[in-house]
């Protein structure tokens, strides 16, 4: 289960470079830097590897925004391989892959649980789960969340060419997904 939380999210929040120094590169606000530490000890990896620094984003406006940032490069042509076979490459943002169908089924509420925390949100006062994902990947979610609770979502928004956001805002829906 924690190999499945963990493969979830690197499926949202890392990604592979490809050349001559292929590596698994994390860049994630500084808040969700537990979850590296935590990947780091599940692979015997030393987490001094992790690293801060301030990082920035521009809005549509073209306003920079600041924010506290962390870093984490792993360096192996292992890792990448055994990631390819969950669909998980190279520019995977832009490509309609889907990522979750791959998944066996008794690991699937792990990885779904690593994803949320990459690239998903729970609000627990407004009751509400949102999950952002590219189509493929967003349909066999909504598909498995259907077959096991029966619960459909509230709202599903193209973001992008390819990518989508679910979210699930009924309140005995969010507490049965959580």
């Amino acid at each position: 289960y924690e190999k499945a939380y963990f493969l979830g999210f690197i499926a949202a929040d890392g990604y592979i470079t490809k050349g001559k120094h292929n590596a698994l590169k994390f860049n994630i606000n500084r808040k969700d830097k537990e979850i590296l530490i935590e990947f780091c000890k599940a692979i015997g990896y030393d987490d001094t590897h992790i690293k801060d620094y301030e990082s920035y984003y521009t809005d549509k406006h073209g306003l920079r925004h600041e924010f506290p940032a962390c870093r984490l490069w792993i360096f192996s042509k292992s890792i990448e391989r055994d990631l390819e076979k969950y669909n998980i490459m190279n520019n995977k943002s832009h490509i309609d892959n889907d990522m979750f169908s791959l998944i066996p089924d008794v690991f699937r509420w792990a990885w779904l649980v690593g994803y949320i925390d990459g690239d998903g949100s729970i609000r627990k006062m407004a009751y509400g789960v949102n999950i952002v994902s590219n189509n493929k990947t967003i349909n066999s979610i909504i598909k498995f969340i259907y077959n096991e609770l029966h619960i459909n979502y509230s709202r599903k928004i193209k973001l992008g060419n390819i990518t989508y956001s679910i979210d699930y805002l009924k309140k005995e829906d969010v507490k049965e997904i959580l």
